[in-house]
């Protein structure tokens, strides 16, 4: 008797915790909300409040940028063993954490391991707009735009559609190719890489410094021309295909993330517009 009384004052004072904890939250005090919910977390003795706190937890966690924290948190918590409704927003405050954390590939394995629990539930189309971003972060065109329909109102499918055409999707550079392109012409690397400038300038300079060394020799400038010019050509020969790779990689960020951008703001509309 004196034990089932004690869980009960446990329980209890959990809940008030977790209240207090809603509250500072509310408040926008994410630090001192996040230490309430890891109190109440201490204080929980049965699953679902220690879940409510671990939620509660990742959220603060979430507001104020600590996204791993997020993740570790999260991964703690099993889904089983708790209300189904309680069990969906374990997962997907998952899917959400690994996403913010730069982790597209983990939230889409846990929507695919829980897709029958989430596409039940009223995080149905949270859920989904969480896969189709990590579709799209992931370059996963095909399975970003089919999953992505089922979030588009039936007036905005063509508008949708028309964001997965061939013209539309962002060009891909091949850092690779870039690399083995300056290897046969320096500079053609960087200008494969969208910079024709900077490749056009790494081909004059290359050209420079080797009429220089050929000059050298032929005037009997031996040394010289060995030292200034074809030491030199070496130096710069590989730091441009260093360059043409790194390049290439910068390009393509940028072009995804201008093509991206304007995706998934449609796409988030188009999600709010429907709650």
């Amino acid at each position: 008797m004196i034990c089932i009384c004690l869980c009960e004052s446990f329980t209890v004072s959990a809940q008030v915790n977790l209240r207090q904890a809603d509250s500072l939250f509310s408040s926008g005090a994410f630090p001192e909300s996040g230490l309430a919910y890891a109190y109440a977390e201490y204080r929980s003795h049965d699953s679902d409040t220690l879940a409510m706190a671990r939620i509660g937890q990742v959220k603060c966690y979430q507001q104020t940028g600590k996204y791993a924290d997020a993740c570790r948190v999260i991964d703690q918590t099993s889904p089983f063993g708790i209300k189904d409704s309680l069990a969906a927003l374990v997962i997907y405050e998952s899917l959400l954490s690994h996403y913010l954390a730069g982790e597209p590939e983990i939230s889409i394995s846990r929507y695919q391991q829980a897709r029958h629990m989430l596409e039940t539930s009223v995080l149905q189309r949270q859920s989904l707009l969480i896969l189709t971003l990590s579709y799209l972060d992931s370059r996963n065109w095909p399975l970003a735009h089919s999953s992505g329909q089922a979030l588009v109102s039936p007036d905005h499918i063509s508008a949708w559609d028309a964001l997965f055409t061939a013209g539309a999707l962002p060009r891909y550079r091949n850092p690779e190719t870039a690399r083995w392109l300056s290897v046969f012409c320096p500079g053609a690397g960087q200008i494969y890489a969208g910079y024709t400038g900077s490749g056009i300038f790494n081909f004059t300079l290359h050209a420079g410094i080797l009429a220089l060394a050929v000059t050298g020799f032929i005037n009997g400038y031996y040394l010289t021309a060995w030292l200034a010019g074809l030491g030199m050509f070496q130096k710069f020969f590989y730091g441009g295909i260093h360059r043409a790779e790194a390049l290439c990689t910068i390009k393509n960020r940028q072009e995804l993330e201008k093509y991206l951008l304007p995706v998934k703001s449609f796409l988030i509309n188009q999600v709010n517009a429907s709650i």
